[in-house]
Formats: C-alpha cells, structure tokens, sequence
C-alpha cells in the first residue's frame, strides 16, 4: 500500500506491524524523516 501524504510504501503484513507498533506520533515522525531524505537526495 502506497501512502498519499508520505509517499511511503509499506507492504501488507508490514503495515500491520507497524500500525501495530508505532504510534501515530512515531508514523509520523517517520514521515517526516522520510520527506527530509528526499528532499535531501534530490
């Protein structure tokens, strides 16, 4: 599954862990890093 706000693809049993164990605080976060590392890499 391919979020729209992210870009972030997260492949089915995996986004279930992580919805699992991450809060949306830390979804978030990892959001935001991965934004950076893109802005960073272009």
């Amino acid at each position: 599954m391919r979020t729209e706000r992210s870009g972030i693809t997260l492949l089915g049993e995996m986004k279930e862990l992580f919805s699992e164990i991450l809060t949306e605080d830390a979804l978030n976060f990892l959001e935001h890093l991965h934004r950076k590392f893109e802005l960073e890499r272009n």
